[in-house]
């Protein structure tokens, strides 16, 4: 199928020519792929979410009439150890599993057409692999045999079944699935420290600027703003120091020291965890208690110096507004 721009991975079964379990990505995905069941109808592969993340895509066929509990024990052990051999990767799991007696609302077992050993040793694989069974409407007559697991349920857009395709019996599973966005790239911003402003530079400033102001005929109240705002931003990026933030998702007020002790405490941390010993847990509290004492303070010095000037008391209220909104615009924080 990579003539269609899909790649393609299977497991035939190999006495019969129909049947099988099949896994087909597009070919940007990079579908590779990762296990074959041995006694089971299992296929397993890997597809690209992103430069750093991985999905685990596995698709089962429970026979119906296989009802000995090695052969569900066998694709069980096939299941498990996939999501414990790719921890940080997105697991989904589908097929039909050919258990109509369990209720997956619930979690419970209602009927007796297949043995109660293999129903809940597939309700205590979904249980300790942390997996949520999605499909909640019946794919086969009035039961729901076609299923699909996934380690991230809170990344589902919606999950429906669809009339079948050709002969087939089975309604079809439609998943929409979006994975984690990556956060945009944090823009630099300008931030004023106006506890290092030159305010008499700014008044100085404004007197000069004042005639050319004044003997100006303007259209009309736009125009006449703008060169308002124009005059302000100018007196201010002039005479009001600024320093860029970093583009790193982080708080504005973290500098080198915070981030020092930060890494320090997380090593304490790590370190105690392992240990268990008891000056290890100490060392680690009293370095978490010293870097929020630091990081209040930074904080409280960061807000200290972007403070809008307080003009004096014969200005007026309108003025003051302006002011402070104009340079509100020039910090705007980017999402």
């Amino acid at each position: 199928m990579r003539e269609l721009g899909y790649d393609v991975i299977r497991r035939d079964r190999k006495t019969d020519a129909h049947g099988g379990v099949l896994i087909a990505a597009k070919t940007t995905l990079g579908l590779s792929h990762l296990k074959s069941g041995k006694d089971t109808e299992l296929i397993s592969g890997s597809i690209n979410i992103n430069q750093k993340k991985k999905a685990i895509i596995t698709c089962l066929y429970r026979p119906p009439n296989r009802l000995d509990q090695q052969t569900a024990n066998n694709a069980i052990q096939d299941i498990t150890d996939l999501p414990k051999k790719h921890k940080s990767s997105i697991f989904i799991l589908g097929g039909d599993f050919n258990l109509p007696d369990i209720d997956w609302k619930n979690y419970t077992i209602q009927g007796t057409q297949t043995s109660r050993d293999i129903n809940n040793a597939f309700l205590e694989m979904a249980a300790n692999l942390n997996i949520q069974q999605l499909v909640d409407k019946p794919t086969r007559g009035d039961n729901t045999l076609d299923v699909l697991f996934t380690s991230h349920p809170g990344q589902l857009n919606r999950c429906k079944t669809i009339p079948p395709l050709g002969n087939s019996d089975h309604d079809i599973v439609l998943l929409d699935f979006s994975h984690g966005l990556q956060k945009p790239k944090q823009q630099k911003r300008k931030i004023y420290l106006w506890k290092k402003a030159n305010i008499a530079m700014i008044n100085q400033h404004l007197k000069e600027k004042y005639n050319i102001f004044k003997n100006t005929d303007f259209e009309d109240v736009n125009s006449l703003w703008t060169n308002i705002k124009g005059l302000i931003l100018d007196a201010i990026n002039q005479h009001v120091p600024t320093r860029n933030t970093l583009t790193k998702h982080s708080h504005p007020w973290m500098n080198s020291e915070l981030r020092r002790l930060s890494n320090k405490k997380q090593r304490a941390y790590t370190l105690a965890k392992s240990s268990g010993k008891t000056r290890d847990i100490k060392k680690y509290k009293f370095l978490k208690s010293q870097l929020q004492k630091e990081a209040r303070q930074a904080h409280s010095n960061y807000m200290e110096d972007i403070k809008p000037p307080v003009l004096p008391s014969g200005v007026s209220k309108s003025l003051k507004y302006e002011v402070n909104s104009l340079t509100e615009e020039e910090e705007e924080v980017f999402p």
